[in-house]
């Protein structure tokens, strides 16, 4: 399933590229766009650190045990950097509107897929039913290759959803059932690390949006704990054979940090050199584990690239949050308020999922996180609001 997503992407990211490169070609507005984009890239702190994580990628390449897997990862995240400039300097304001409904409306198609495979079985990969003792929770991964990977997915539209239901009159009661209808499936994932991020990202809105709404989210945790497939879940947070795993990759990053500190791995190069770090350090070793992530980004980027690495991801992250918060301040745009101020507590709570699994780096999710940042940009870029 995983092949054939990461297919699909790349074959349409390339399309996208031609067409544009066309489009340079044939019109010259966009070729006058591109001159005064690609100035700005380069005075946009977001894009600067950006462009060092790619150069430090490619430059890894030279010295990774696995050079053509460092060299496809680059070249995969340099991608994303290109459709970001491309969507900042070609949209106007009606294609980002429309971009954005559109991407709410492939969360909602993802989540009643995910919904109907609950009950149907439909495309579910049978290991995820999962036996508790109590009678077997089915764990829905929709059209992802796994639960925590759709977990992370929704938990990026979530909240955008739910600010619609509050800050839009217009058909309140279709935005209400859309947020419930995602919520549900974001359940039926039995994804621990998505059930703490609605968490988080619910208590990012009452700091940050209206503290009324503090009665909801204790009645929701409230609530959560009456289900039993959320229950035992969330009861797993605090099971030692549970994390024990997770613990241990989290030391083999640590492990090759203390090794090479300042330039790392190699990207992507951790999953390959795995093997041979719990063959130097036994105490790491989980049985049955080979070739395994870090189950976490933040050690990912910093044992594969170092410090320069981790500086920089850093630095594109929280320019990411600051464009964002700049944005809610200044548009007078209920809906563009709305779905970024939402978007904004999402964000949060999958930075916040990236400790304790990759999601930053999973094709599908990393793409919507560039493509709605990206149209954030643009609206702020081109001052439509």
């Amino acid at each position: 399933m995983l092949k054939h997503n990461v297919g699909l992407l790349d074959l349409l990211l390339f399309s996208i590229f031609i067409l544009y490169f066309l489009n340079l070609l044939v019109k010259k507005d966009s070729r006058n766009r591109f001159k005064k984009g690609f100035i700005d890239f380069f005075r946009d702190p977001l894009t600067i650190f950006s462009f060092l994580l790619v150069i430090l990628m490619f430059v890894s390449s030279s010295y990774a045990m696995d050079k053509k897997l460092a060299f496809t990862e680059s070249i995969r995240f340099a991608t994303y950097i290109i459709l970001y400039f491309i969507i900042k300097n070609e949209f106007d304001y009606k294609d980002s509107k429309r971009m954005l409904l559109s991407y709410i409306t492939s969360i909602t198609l993802v989540s009643v897929f995910g919904i109907i495979q609950f009950f149907t079985k439909i495309g579910l990969n049978p290991k995820y039913i999962v036996n508790y003792g109590h009678g077997s929770i089915v764990r829905i991964h929709s059209s992802f290759q796994n639960p925590n990977a759709l977990g992370a997915f929704l938990i990026l539209g979530i909240f955008p959803i739910f600010m619609m239901a509050m800050g839009i009159k217009r058909k309140r009661l279709i935005w209400i059932l859309t947020f419930l209808l995602v919520l549900l499936a974001i359940i039926l994932t039995g994804s621990r690390n998505a059930l703490v991020a609605f968490g988080v990202g619910m208590l990012i809105l009452v700091i940050s949006y209206n503290f009324k709404l503090i009665l909801g989210f204790i009645l929701a945790l409230v609530a959560a704990f009456m289900v039993p497939e959320v229950r035992y879940r969330l009861l797993d947070l605090f099971s030692k054979t549970q994390n024990e795993s997770r613990i241990k990759l989290w030391k083999t990053a640590i492990a090759m940090i203390k090794e090479h500190p300042l330039r790392g791995i190699g990207n992507g190069n951790y999953t390959v050199r795995y093997d041979e770090y719990v063959k130097k350090y036994p105490s790491l070793k989980y049985p049955d584990y080979h070739n395994m992530p870090s189950h976490n980004s933040y050690l990912k980027i910093q044992s594969e690239l170092g410090i320069g690495g981790i500086i920089s991801f850093l630095g594109l992250l929280i320019f990411s949050i600051f464009k964002i918060k700049k944005l809610i301040n200044r548009t007078r745009d209920r809906f563009i308020k709305s779905f970024y101020t939402g978007f904004l507590a999402s964000m949060i709570a999958f930075l916040f999922m990236n400790f304790s699994d990759n999601m930053f780096f999973i094709p599908e999710i990393a793409m919507s996180y560039w493509i709605i940042v990206a149209l954030c940009d643009n609206i702020s870029y081109n001052d439509l609001v």
